[in-house]
């Protein structure tokens, strides 16, 4: 070892984490004793969550997905219609928790399962041993969207998206005879149904349409695309860790190439394992209120993998609520899927339930080969049905006790006058809590080796 050097990395008891100043000054995270969830979408790999999708269902579970497609736009068709010019808005993100049982469209639903696009579509769907995948079922919505609309305009008999004549004209038995099937099963049967759609975006597409208008047209089936993933399993938040404190990209990553900072942690043995100590609401008193205690939450090892093993959307279906779930795979007589796992508790159920969590806790802490090496450890929150935590920033942040941190790594290029802001904020926190064993150190490039080492500062 050189001078002065010591070796935080070989301390399994600790856990590091890479912080730019600016971060933890503007947001107040160190004063206040804060971490944040942020949402994976938002993480560096650009196939964190990414899901390998496809469709292979029933008749059953088609119809009933078409139909909950069919309720959703509806929703917010009449919602955007109704609504005044100043308050019409289009939404960041689709709710797709409609429960059909609430709107008596049954017969707008039966109507649009007659039309032969959508029969064409759930032919193409149930094909033998076919399995859908993404892009072909991004085809499939676009062209079921030109028959909700030909159904909401006739419901509607108005000309509120200014498209009556031009869904009309959509003759889509015309168009299906006309293809040479045989030979399209030769060139690739999608790119005839991609050309199909592009003549319905043509016909559909007008110079004349609002934003508002344009997207309730042409746009929404991309986005209810976008939220099919959270059908499947809850969207999922991290707060991000690392086992190794002198790797170079770490640092010039996460660690604000060199200029940041390294928060060291101490670990605790919990029931489930190796993790932080945290604050967190557990028990309510009806005299007050939420009372917050300590608790031990698992630190989960990143795996790095370029496999993402295929599920089947409608195998896999653990977001949705039971009311939803019996929409989804019972039709109108009552009749159950061959898909239908009944949430009774039994050996099927148990089995189901087992392989989906498990699924779930691969999917959230694995990220491509190509971050190998990172020695990421994470802690996970994830939404329920009944808890949404995307829009409560106040829910998304752990807070902890001052003696959970057990010192700070300076990077290579720190300013001294950064150095003292923070030093400022831990002495105050020192002084508050009495505490006199909280340590720095400082991050020491190596020419030679092109290495990171540490070595404890002294004042």
């Amino acid at each position: 070892m050189r001078l002065n050097e010591v070796d935080l990395n070989g301390n399994s008891e600790l856990v590091f984490r890479f912080r730019s100043i600016d971060t933890i000054l503007e947001y107040d995270e160190l004063k206040n004793l804060e971490m944040y969830f942020c949402p994976f979408e938002m993480e560096d790999d650009a196939f964190e969550g990414a899901l390998n999708l496809y469709w292979k269902g029933d008749e059953i579970l088609w119809d009933n997905f078409i139909g909950h497609y069919f309720i959703t736009f509806l929703i917010y068709y009449i919602g955007l219609i109704l609504s005044d010019d100043a308050e019409r808005k289009i939404p960041d993100k689709i709710n797709w928790r409609q429960f059909r049982s609430g709107f008596n469209m049954e017969g707008l639903i039966l109507q649009l399962l007659d039309k032969p696009i959508v029969k064409m579509v759930k032919d193409f769907a149930m094909a033998k041993e076919h399995k859908v995948e993404s892009d072909e079922l991004r085809l499939y919505l676009s062209l079921l969207h030109g028959a909700v609309l030909e159904v909401v305009d006739h419901m509607m008999k108005d000309e509120v998206l200014e498209i009556k004549g031009r869904v009309e004209n959509i003759d889509y038995v015309k168009e299906i005879e006309n293809v040479n099937w045989e030979e399209a099963k030769e060139k690739g049967s999608f790119r005839v149904l991609n050309q199909m759609l592009q003549r319905q975006k043509k016909r559909l597409d007008s110079p004349k349409l609002s934003g508002w208008q344009r997207w309730l047209v042409m746009e929404f089936p991309n986005d209810y695309f976008d939220v099919l993933n959270e059908m499947v399993f809850p969207k999922w938040y991290i707060v991000s860790f690392c086992r190794n404190c002198t790797n170079t990209r770490n640092w010039a990553q996460y660690g604000d190439s060199n200029r940041g900072v390294c928060l060291i942690y101490r670990t605790h043995q919990g029931a489930t394992g190796r993790g932080l100590r945290i604050k967190t609401c557990h028990e309510y008193s009806t005299s007050k209120g939420k009372i917050i205690k300590n608790h031990i939450e698992p630190l989960y090892k990143v795996e790095y993998s370029a496999n993402h093993p295929e599920l089947n959307f409608f195998e896999m279906l653990g977001s949705l609520p039971g009311k939803m779930l019996d929409e989804w795979f019972h039709d109108r007589e009552g009749n159950a899927s061959s898909y239908y796992v009944k949430r009774d508790n039994g050996p099927k159920w148990k089995e189901w339930h087992q392989r989906y969590w498990n699924t779930f806790q691969k999917l959230v802490i694995r990220k491509g080969e190509d971050w190998d090496g990172l020695e990421e450890e994470r802690i996970v929150l994830e939404n329920s049905f009944l808890v949404d935590y995307e829009n409560d920033l106040s829910e998304r942040k752990i807070r902890y006790d001052f003696e959970e941190l057990r010192g700070i790594i300076w990077g290579c290029n720190v300013k001294e006058s950064r150095k003292n802001e923070i030093r400022s904020i831990i002495n105050e926190l020192c002084a508050n809590s009495g505490r006199a064993d909280f340590e720095f150190y400082q991050a020491v490039k190596d020419p030679s080796s092109l290495e990171i080492w540490i070595e404890k500062e002294i004042l």
